[in-house]
């Protein structure tokens, strides 16, 4: 425990990714372990939301900064020879007008009436592979799925953890080290969810007859652990081990929390955020409780260039409503908007009227505002 809040307590100073995409930015974006081209449509707090290129708005998705990326930055120029993708196979053909992020192609053997504007996914060196910003071809398959089947477990496959576990996990963007918290919920029975939004029921868990992208199904074989993702993405093998009550994937630690008591009330004020891009972009969001069950939210984004800071377009918000706590749920009710539910946990010591010194919310580290002051 005492480590990891050391970590954390680091980790909350890292970026949590290294740009700062605004709204209309193309992106790449990652949707069940593949990432497909986009363009950021809304910016909230550490989170942004796309819409996929060739899809309708029922596919856009809110990601963190890990899921998306910079477009792959590519010379192509005009006169260049290239392969261009059109109608399932690869033709040769070359470049004749350049324009940001899409380019003229006129293919070989055809009349200049089927000349057409591509974008990076379908454009090539001759003999190559298209690829994204990491070499790795940029996916062209649907993104839309909501909903998958539970994986099959193999015969006599072992569960045995019941609970849920916060583990931060570290990852290298551009050669920097950034720093993640995951929320870890563990069945009995051998289910297992990863990070879930919007809130998070065992019970309900237990029964839905669907998986998410986040869930997926385990086993511990020995000093092992596989997961078996229901999106179909590759499983997940660490080395495992269980100390006490904490558990140790792939040397990680992750620290055994809990949510809340159903109508728990709270006087207290706790503040979450991150610094993107180095420093470039950053963003916080604070919320305060009241005992008498109502809440008061602002959120607010700097962006800044050189030497200068200033407050982004459309960046700052605020909001005011009711809360509720349930388990692993918090549900806040705007006074002028739709209720949202979030998946949360409390993390750390607790002060005097039982308020534990992190909230962990949809992956973000909210921290109590009166004990980082005392800590200091």
């Amino acid at each position: 425990m005492k480590t990891l809040r050391w970590v954390l307590a680091v980790g909350l100073s890292v970026s949590a990714a290294f740009a700062a995409w605004k709204k209309d930015d193309r992106v790449e974006a990652m949707s069940y372990g593949s990432w497909y081209l986009a363009k950021v449509i809304e910016i909230e707090e550490t989170r942004w939301k796309v819409t996929y290129d060739g899809y309708t708005s029922s596919s856009d998705e809110w990601l963190p900064a890990e899921k998306i990326r910079d477009l792959p930055k590519v010379a192509w120029k005009t006169g260049d020879r290239i392969e261009a993708y059109s109608a399932g196979k690869w033709y040769g053909g070359k470049i004749v007008e350049s324009a940001p992020n899409r380019w003229k192609v006129t293919y070989d053997g055809y009349a200049s009436n089927w000349d057409e504007w591509l974008k990076v996914d379908r454009i090539r060196m001759p003999g190559a592979a298209a690829a994204g910003a990491d070499g790795q071809p940029v996916a062209t398959v649907d993104p839309k799925a909501k909903s998958f089947d539970w994986p099959a477990r193999p015969d006599g496959a072992k569960g045995g953890l019941q609970g849920a576990w916060l583990r931060m996990e570290t990852y290298y963007w551009n050669g920097s080290l950034s720093l993640s918290s995951y929320g870890w919920f563990f069945t009995k029975s051998g289910r297992v969810s990863r990070a879930p939004g919007g809130g998070f029921n065992f019970s309900d868990f237990e029964k839905t007859a669907k998986a998410g992208k986040e869930d997926g199904v385990y086993w511990i074989t020995g000093d092992k652990i596989t997961i078996r993702w229901a999106d179909g993405s590759k499983d997940w093998e660490y080395s495992f081990e269980k100390k006490g009550n904490e558990l140790w994937l792939d040397g990680t630690g992750a620290t055994p929390v809990e949510g809340f008591k159903t109508g728990w009330r709270l006087d207290g004020e706790y503040e979450g955020g991150a610094s993107l891009g180095g420093g470039t972009l950053a963003s916080s969001s604070t919320v305060v409780f009241r005992k008498d069950g109502t809440f008061a939210r602002s959120s607010i984004s700097s962006f800044k260039s050189g030497d200068t800071t200033q407050i982004s377009g459309g960046s700052q918000s605020a909001s005011a409503g009711t809360y509720e706590f349930n388990g692993h749920t918090l549900t806040l009710t705007p006074n002028d908007a739709a209720a949202t539910r979030y998946t949360v946990f409390g993390f750390g010591d607790k002060d005097s009227e039982g308020c534990p010194e992190y909230i962990y919310r949809d992956g973000t580290m909210m921290r109590n505002q009166a004990m980082k002051k005392a800590s200091k």
